[in-house]
């Protein structure tokens, strides 16, 4: 029987736990001992993104990433950089209501939709609507006089105080240095691939170096004086590099501007003699997306594994089967997939609680080649209020033994239409065998609730590494089931890309030509 070795390869690392930015190694090598045009040339292709998001909602797209690098602690709400409204998370990659994908520096100063940086992350926030339209393609700068019907007292908009301009925007004084270290980013990451133009030209050039003009250059770093990196910028910025594989180092480094537009434009670079984000001096450590940083064994580490399947339930049914015991009234099944809220179990019809008993199964899943494995999914209870482990019942198919996980499960209040996640639920138990997730809905003429399950995410890994050894051989890749896209140097990309790519895909790693 033939024999298959295969390498597992890890996600990325989690945020990490001190202040100060954990930067990799070697990854600032090129800066030392450069100055001026030189260091801002050598800056360009250490900044620029190996790969970008989609743009929009949806899975891989900006809000699927906002998740990641814009949610409030409390997990439940968006930061706003711009007023002080509060705006509800949803499910991740959907779109929060009320919120645009707002370009700091405007996609009109450099070509508009598509053009290389429009999804770079590091120039996009949540913001409200309202604020995005105020704002408009507005220069960033001191304002002088406020227009009180378009100023918040949050974010200011009003005459510019530096150009002839009308109009100009200016942010809170709390994020001040974040978005004048954006603007920094963005002409030393992207100066070689487009030429800025529109109201960009009232505060800098197209020259490589210096290209900001002296008052945008003392204004700017100004507020990066006055405003350092924080806790929320040094995380945002570690967990952008784990998405797009590069970092602003105007954020790493908070002095930096200093060598270009500051105080030390005669002194040359050196990263290993220079303050880091959140103090200290710079020390490189590991590599944050080398993948042994991923511990299998841990469930926080959940984000960081392979991806073994996803499916979401608002986008098609994922050859999801129904186990149908009793159907309510007239109809043939429990279960009918909604495309707002995803498979959708609710016997009250037409003012009538019908008893009912129903299960959802996934398809199959194929956990071979792990050592642990765990699932997540959303999901939503109503008109069920502390009454819902009595009718509804979380469960794992395998070796055609069914196991109850409700206990394992985080509920929903069982009265809104809230959804909220399961947690990451331990599935090691069936590593290396196939299993299906089941929902099992049941109601009566006397208790009829409503139940939602939104999607499913299953991620695992393998505590054996290079070493794993399995006696089956390795299935083919598919490209039409849910898989992670690499370049050969191990950066994410997406499925569109060409050449020799690196596929992550139910547990396995594939190498493939286009």
């Amino acid at each position: 029987m033939r024999k298959l070795y295969l390498l597992t390869m890890a996600a990325m690392a989690m945020v990490p736990a001190t202040l100060s930015a954990e930067i990799p190694k070697g990854y600032y090598d090129s800066l030392k001992g450069l100055k001026g045009a030189e260091l801002k040339n050598a800056l360009t292709k250490t900044a620029r993104p190996k790969s970008t998001p989609s743009y929009g909602s949806g899975y891989g797209g900006t809000w699927y990433y906002f998740w990641e690098t814009d949610r409030m602690p409390d997990g439940k709400t968006w930061r706003n950089r711009y007023s002080d409204e509060t705006f509800t998370v949803g499910s991740r990659g959907d779109a929060a209501t009320g919120m645009n994908i707002e370009h700091s520096f405007p996609r009109s100063w450099f070509g508009g939709k598509g053009k290389a940086p429009d999804n770079d992350l590091f120039n996009l926030y949540p913001s409200p609507s309202a604020t995005n339209g105020d704002k408009s393609n507005y220069i960033m700068d001191k304002v002088a006089v406020a227009n009180t019907d378009k100023s918040d007292g949050y974010t200011t908009i009003g005459t510019s105080s530096h150009t002839s301009e009308a109009w100009a925007w200016e942010p809170n004084d709390s994020y001040k240095g974040d978005f004048s270290r954006g603007y920094m980013y963005m002409i030393t990451a992207w100066k070689n691939d487009v030429t800025f133009t529109s109201r960009a030209v009232n505060f800098m050039n197209n020259d490589l170096y210096p290209a900001l003009f002296d008052w945008a250059a003392q204004l700017y770093s100004s507020w990066c004086r006055l405003d350092k990196p924080d806790r929320v910028e040094i995380d945002r910025n570690d967990a952008i590099y784990k998405i797009q594989g590069n970092r602003n180092p105007y954020i790493d480094f908070p002095n930096l501007f200093e060598y270009l537009w500051g105080d030390s434009t005669a002194y040359a670079f050196d990263p290993e003699k220079t303050v880091v984000a959140g103090g200290g001096m710079y020390t490189p450590g590991d590599d944050p997306m080398n993948p042994d940083k991923l511990d299998p064994t841990n469930p926080d580490h959940f984000d960081m594994m392979d991806q073994i399947y996803y499916a979401d339930y608002t986008q098609g049914d994922f050859n999801a089967t129904e186990t149908t015991v009793k159907a309510p009234g007239t109809y043939a099944t429990v279960w009918k997939r909604n495309s707002k809220y995803g498979w959708v179990a609710n016997s009250y019809i037409n003012g009538t609680r019908y008893e009912s008993d129903g299960t959802i199964y996934t398809a199959e899943i194929n956990l071979d080649g792990l050592t642990n494995a765990y699932v997540r999914f959303e999901h939503a209870v109503n008109f069920l209020p502390g009454k819902y482990l009595d009718y509804l019942t979380v469960m794992v198919e395998c070796d055609d033994v069914t196991t109850n996980i409700n206990d394992k499960t985080v509920w929903p209040a069982g009265n809104t239409w809230n959804f909220v996640s399961s947690g990451v639920i331990d599935l090691s138990a069936y590593a290396g065998k196939k299993v299906r997730l089941g929902f099992r809905y049941t109601s009566t003429t006397g208790n009829c609730g409503a139940w939602e399950i939104k999607n499913i995410e299953v991620r695992g890994g393998s505590t054996a590494g290079i070493d794993d050894i399995y006696d089956t051989p390795a299935p083919e890749f598919d490209p039409t089931l849910p898989a992670e896209y690499f370049t050969i140097d191990g950066r994410r990309t997406d499925a569109s890309a060409r050449g020799v790519l690196i596929v992550r895909q139910q547990g396995r790693i594939y190498k493939i030509m286009r």
